[in-house]
This record gives C-alpha cells, structure tokens and sequence, in this order.
C-alpha cells in the first residue's frame, strides 16, 4: 500500500534536533561547565587560604598565651654566673635587645607533678632563631632558611644563660624579629636594667614581633 503524498510530507517533519541546535546545546553546556568549575575551584582556594590562616592565628594565639603565663609569674629574683656572681645590677629581668638572646627573666610557679628536689622558680628566655634542628642531616629543618620564635628553659636558676644547657622549646615558625621594650614611670626602655636610673620596677614588657610575610603584630604584658 502507497503512502498518500500527506501523510509522507508529515513524516518528513517528524520533530527531531538539528545539528546546528545540537552544537549549541553542547558549546552552552561546555560553558556553563567551564564556568562551574571556575566557581568551584574558586570557592576551595578561599576555603584552603582561610585554613591555613586560621592555623596561622591558633598558633600565634597559642605563642602569646604562653608568653603570657610566663611573664605573669615573674619574679624578682636574680641569677648567679657560674662562678656564683651576680653580673652587674639586678638581673631577674634582662632585655638586651643587641644580645643574641634578647629576653631572660626569672619565673616561679614550675610544675612539679613528681615532686622532684627542685625550684618552683625557673629561668626562662626568647629569642628569634633557627630551628633546634638546624645542624641535623636526618631532619627536614636541615638548614632550613626559616626563622623561628624559641624558648629557652634551664635545669637550674644559678648559672643558667647558657644556650648550650638550655632545653629549647619551638615556640611560633616564620618569626623574623622580636624587639622587647620594657615600660616604666620613665618611659619605655629598649634595655634593662636602665643604666644610673633610679626607676627599678618594671611596669609591663611590650614585644614587637616581625613575620615571614612582612606583617607586624605588637603584644604588652603587665608586670605583677
């Protein structure tokens, strides 16, 4: 049986895409592909930037509230040399900005959990350096080309301020620089003790600290 010539026109027009309309379906899809992940990878970039910089704060505000714990249990206590003299003038807070160790004082309250034949009072330091393991082969910070805020503790209050004999704790990585200013009724003081002054009570220690990435962050602590 013969189709009549209608019912072949209807057939001829049977609904169906072009080719034309088939690239543009895709060249839109390709776009709105290009532009998703765009968006995506964007939005991950943030993500991980807003994590390492919150890391970043964790660790700095772990830094200062240690520091802060120290320098509120300082106490007026000087330290002997090692021929058991006390060098100069009144030495339980030392700030030598110049030194290579630019912050010692002496603390108390030292934890003993174990009840060991010792001091409740500490020497504690700071200082801006390399990393403890600096000079070891078999470590990844083998002559690593980053600075680190250090913390310097010692066994014994007597005779301490030897790097060698201290035990180092890592306190804050990518520091830079720290300058110590000590705050008194005369003013600030970038070294301590203040040479023929009469003002010999420290009222609060203001660090100023200088990062890897060129940003600046100052901290003031009061003294007693």
């Amino acid at each position: 049986m013969q189709l009549r010539t209608h019912d072949r026109i209807r057939l001829r027009r049977r609904p169906g895409f072009t080719l034309m309309e088939v690239l543009v379906a895709i060249s839109i899809f390709a776009l709105i592909g290009v532009a998703s992940y765009r968006v995506l990878n964007s939005v991950l970039q943030t993500d991980q930037r807003v994590a390492v910089r919150s890391e970043q704060m964790r660790a700095v505000n772990r830094a200062f509230w240690l520091l802060q714990q120290d320098v509120e249990q300082l106490l007026r206590r000087n330290v002997r040399d090692a021929g058991g003299v006390i060098a100069g003038s009144e030495n339980y807070l030392r700030v030598q900005n110049d030194s290579e160790i630019p912050l010692q004082f002496t603390r108390g309250g030292r934890a003993n959990p174990l009840g060991l034949p010792r001091s409740a009072m500490q020497r504690v330091a700071y200082a801006v350096g390399r990393h403890p393991d600096y000079e070891k082969s078999d470590s990844p910070h083998y002559h690593e080309e980053r600075n680190y805020l250090l913390r310097y503790t010692w066994p014994m209050l007597d005779g301490a301020g030897d790097k060698a004999q201290a035990q180092i704790q890592v306190v804050l990585p990518d520091v830079d620089g720290m300058t110590v200013g000590v705050l008194s009724e005369e003013g600030t003081h970038e070294r301590w003790p203040v040479a023929n002054s009469t003002d010999d009570r420290p009222l609060a220690l203001q660090l100023d600290f200088e990062f890897a990435d060129g940003s600046r962050l100052q901290r003031s602590y009061k003294i007693w």
